[in-house]
């Protein structure tokens, strides 16, 4: 995936309640010799996580990628210059995000596509939250 360099430094704020982390990694068996390298969840250190969703914090890049998708425009990549806010491709727009969260505890993950690497965020689950305190 493109990393997204805007030029003013803008990064995409996370939701209320979730925390910065740095991915750790790990390895998950596939029946391979020493297993498939991944990163884990920091609240279970689970492998496996789904991408759920994503979007734009940036009300125009919203509205611009929905009017296109509208029309009936897809997007093949984070260069398509198909749908565009100002002036750039809308998959390489500063405010664009992903959410995801833990096959194993649910927790919820947040990340930006700024610069390198991501900024990326978890909302802890209740009982991280008790420990703390």
């Amino acid at each position: 995936m493109k990393r997204i360099n805007d030029p003013g430094q803008r990064r995409p704020e996370p939701p209320p309640g979730f925390m910065p982390f740095t991915w750790k990694s790990g390895r998950y068996d596939d029946g391979s010799k020493g297993g498939v390298p991944t990163q884990l969840c920091p609240s279970c250190d689970h492998p496996w996580r789904i991408w759920s969703g994503g979007g734009w914090t940036d009300p125009g890049a919203r509205k611009a990628y929905e009017e296109g998708r509208a029309r009936g425009i897809v997007l093949h990549g984070a260069g398509d210059p198909a749908i565009q806010h100002e002036g750039q491709p809308i998959l390489e727009h500063w405010s664009r995000y992903s959410e995801g969260e833990c096959c194993q505890c649910g927790c919820k993950f947040w990340h930006d596509f700024v610069g390198d690497p991501w900024q990326c965020y978890y909302k802890p689950t209740i009982g991280q939250l008790a420990l703390f305190g």
